[in-house]
C-alpha cells in the first residue's frame, strides 16, 4: 500500500510542481510540444510491453483485444462527453487541460497499479505518466493565469487534482488480488484507454503546435523507455 502511494505521489508531482513554473514563466510552445511528443513515445512502448504484452500473455488474443478496444472506446467517450460539457459552460482553455488532466490521469494511475499488482512497477509507465503530466499542467495553469486568475487559486486546483488520481494507483495495485485473467482484462482496457488519450489528445496536440519534427521526439520517447524496460 505504501510503495503504490509513494508511486502515485511520484506521478501526480509534475501536476503540483508545474503551475508553480506556468504561473510565472512561459515556455514556447515547441518547447511543450517537444515534451508532449516525447511522452506519447514512452507510453506507446510502455502500454505495448508492460500493459497489452502481460494482458496477452496472461489473458488470451481475443480477451485482450477486446478489453483494447473497449479501453480505447471508453476514454474517447468519456473525453468527449466532459470536454462538451465544459465547452457548453464557455470555458477558457486552460479548464480543458485541467478536465483533460483528470480524465487522462484515471486510466494512466490504475494501470501503474495494475503494474505493481503483477510485482514490478513499470518505470517506463511511471516516466511516461511524470513527463506528460508536466506539459499539460505548465500550459493549463498558463492560460487559467491569462484568464485572471490567481497564482494560489490555479496552484490549489491543481494540487486537488493530483490528490484526487494518487488514490488511483493503490486501486490499481489492489486489483492483485484477482486471478490472473481478470487482471490481464483490466490492463487491456487501461492499455487502450492510454492508447486513446495518445492518439486523441497528445499526439495531434504536440504536432499542431511543435509541427512535423515532433516525429523525432516522440521516437526518441520510444526509444528510452524500450531500453529502460531492457534494462
Amino acid at each position: 500500500m505504501e510503495k503504490a502511494i509513494l508511486l502515485g505521489v511520484a506521478a501526480v508531482a509534475p501536476l503540483v510542481i508545474a503551475p508553480l513554473i506556468g504561473t510565472r514563466v512561459r515556455l514556447h510552445k515547441r518547447t511543450t510540444a517537444a515534451i508532449l511528443a516525447f511522452a506519447a513515445g514512452t507510453f506507446i512502448a510502455a502500454l505495448t510491453f508492460d500493459l497489452f504484452g502481460t494482458a496477452f500473455e496472461y489473458g488470451g488474443a481475443a480477451a485482450a483485444s477486446i478489453g483494447m478496444l473497449l479501453g480505447a472506446a471508453g476514454y474517447i467517450l468519456l473525453n468527449q462527453l466532459v470536454f462538451r460539457e465544459v465547452r457548453q459552460r464557455g470555458r477558457r482553455g486552460g479548464t480543458l487541460l485541467l478536465a483533460g488532466a483528470a480524465i487522462d490521469g484515471v486510466p494512466e494511475n490504475v494501470a501503474l497499479g495494475t503494474t505493481l499488482a503483477l510485482g514490478t512497477a513499470s518505470a517506463p509507465l511511471l516516466l511516461a505518466i511524470m513527463i506528460s503530466n508536466f506539459p499539460e499542467a505548465l500550459v493549463g495553469s498558463e492560460d487559467l493565469r491569462q484568464g485572471k486568475e490567481s497564482s494560489k487559486r490555479i496552484f490549489l486546483t491543481w494540487l486537488a487534482v493530483a490528490a484526487g488520481l494518487v488514490w488511483f494507483v493503490p486501486l490499481g495495485a489492489a486489483l492483485g488480488d484477482m486471478n490472473p485473467a481478470t487482471l490481464a482484462a483490466i490492463q487491456s482496457f487501461a492499455a487502450g484507454a492510454v492508447l486513446g488519450l495518445v492518439v486523441d489528445n497528445m499526439l495531434p496536440q504536440a504536432y499542431e503546435d511543435g509541427g512535423r519534427w515532433v516525429a523525432f521526439a516522440t521516437t526518441l520517447g520510444f526509444l528510452v523507455s524500450f531500453l529502460l524496460e531492457q534494462a
